[in-house]
């Protein structure tokens, strides 16, 4: 059995949990009650994805505004991404090998398909020099009819 989330999420598939419950009447529980929310809403549920959302945000982080640039140039040149905005100098925080770090980036957002994730994706890591490249992907879920229909033409057709 399949739902999506209260209409708020279309594109993830809810599983019921084998245990049972229900997150409609969980969601009220708490709404009404102003309880706080607990795991156990959530632990009802396996969340897996259905299929990738039909258009879709790519986010990658890069040491350096050149390496943006130039990984900006060739998704966008073979038509992987419709188009890529670079922000920064960014500053993150995160662990990597046995310690925390903390570095100025580069964050390069991409919007493209869902169904070039995958080639995109192989792009990225092509050209990215990090070991392991931030890479992860939201799904647009509204957007203006006349950009939607852009982006639709500027990338590789499905």
């Amino acid at each position: 059995m399949y739902a999506s989330f209260l209409g708020i999420c279309p594109r993830i598939a809810w599983t019921p949990h084998p245990a049972g419950g229900s997150p409609v009447s969980e969601a009220l529980h708490t709404d009404i009650f102003h309880q706080p929310l607990t795991s156990r809403f959530f632990d009802n549920f396996l969340v897996r994805r259905e299929s990738m959302a039909e258009y879709i945000q790519i986010f990658t982080t890069t040491e350096s505004r050149d390496v943006a640039e130039m990984i900006s140039r060739e998704v966008v040149g073979k038509r992987l991404a419709a188009c890529v905005q670079i922000v920064g100098p960014i500053t993150s925080t995160y662990w990597w090998e046995e310690k925390v770090q903390k570095t100025e980036e580069w964050l390069c957002m991409m919007k493209t398909r869902g169904q070039l994730y995958n080639e995109l994706e192989k792009a990225i890591i092509s050209l990215h020099p990090y070991e392991v490249p931030e890479i992860v992907a939201l799904p647009i879920v509204s957007g203006s009819q006349s950009y939607l229909d852009w982006l639709e033409q500027e990338v590789k057709p499905g």
